[in-house]
């Protein structure tokens, strides 16, 4: 099936992680890469012309009933979540994708309101946590599209 778009965008990586640390069957960051790879080769073959968005995946650290491992093991949680995002922003460079640099943006708006206001368990965006992510997607990704001339298409 042929379907048709002009834009798309990818947000991954956390879920890898999370499957990986908690029941051992997640994508490892090598199995990460090449995977994702593989997906924006064969995008860019069939849709040169698309433009694509990589989202850089994110983590709050936060303590939750379903969150302890994530609080407790911070460091290892954090350093997977960073290693999946040099991926995604390594790729990003690769395939000339527009890369939209989330975990900044959650990291700055921690300082601004607490953890709870931003997500509900660590890796769940609250409705103020899709709004920051919105932005960003906005800030970054809107310019592109208007210097493309894809906000006039119809």
């Amino acid at each position: 099936m042929n379907i048709p778009f002009d834009v798309l965008s990818i947000l991954n990586g956390i879920n890898d992680i999370g499957f990986g640390l908690r029941l051992n069957c997640g994508a490892d960051s090598e199995k990460f890469r090449f995977v994702y790879d593989r997906i924006l080769s064969e995008t860019k073959e069939a849709k040169p012309d698309a433009l694509i968005v990589l989202c850089e995946p994110f983590l709050v650290k936060f303590l939750t009933e379903g969150s302890q491992d994530i609080y407790h093991d911070w460091a290892v949680w954090y350093s997977a979540l960073k290693e999946r995002g040099a991926i995604v922003k390594e790729l990003s460079q690769k395939y000339h994708t527009v890369f939209v640099p989330l975990l900044e943006a959650f990291e700055a708006a921690l300082k601004i309101a607490p953890e709870e206001h931003w997500t509900c368990d660590a890796i769940h965006p609250s409705h103020a946590g899709h709004e920051l992510i919105k932005r960003e997607w906005l800030k970054t990704v809107l310019p592109v599209m208007k210097e493309k001339g894809l906000l006039n298409k119809k």
